[in-house]
């Protein structure tokens, strides 16, 4: 399944058939919730569930039900960032959640192993003075994590803690984009 995030306030989720992927692709269910435009969307790295970035400061997880369809159950709210939310992503062992938001923060959400998201965030990193992250990754053993920033045009890039937290006071700048 695919998923895609819309100003109109609704996630969508693509099934496709991988043998022919365009000619089979199509839009399966609508989740709706978000009461904000969607400026992101990932699925965590066992596809069991589906985390939006909304513009109404929330991050949203619905988990995917047997049979491979989100189930109908609203999704969890996760609340802590006072503007917009913009990006997010999942750590490569699916045991965080880290978004990033206008209001010049990323959280760091902990994914417990029954699947239940604490929603009070881990930790809150600050970002910078009037600047926030446009895009979030993490690298694929989960050590470093590196985050656009608008404002400054820079990448920071934060080491990761074996618990899964970021190391703010070692981060570092790299820079050579022209643009975000």
């Amino acid at each position: 399944m695919l998923a895609s995030g819309s100003d109109d306030h609704s996630v969508r989720v693509w099934k496709f058939n991988a043998d022919s992927l365009l000619a089979n692709l199509s839009s399966t269910q609508v989740l709706w919730g978000a009461q904000g435009a969607v400026w992101d969307v990932a699925w965590s790295p066992d596809g069991s569930r589906l985390a939006a970035a909304s513009t109404n400061s929330n991050v949203l997880v619905w988990s995917v039900a047997d049979g491979g369809m989100l189930g109908g159950q609203p999704p969890e709210v996760l609340k802590g960032h006072t503007d917009m939310v913009w990006c997010l992503v999942w750590s490569p062992d699916g045991t965080k959640l880290v978004s990033g938001s206008q209001d010049g923060t990323a959280r760091v959400w902990e994914v417990y192993s029954d699947g239940w998201i604490n929603p009070d965030s881990v930790q809150t990193v600050q970002l910078g003075e009037n600047d926030y992250a446009s895009s979030i990754t993490f690298h694929p053993s989960g050590s470093l994590v590196a985050m656009t920033m608008v404002e400054s045009q820079c990448t920071w890039v934060y080491p990761v803690t074996q618990d899964g937290l970021l190391v703010a006071e070692n981060a570092q700048v790299v820079s050579g984009h022209a643009g975000v």
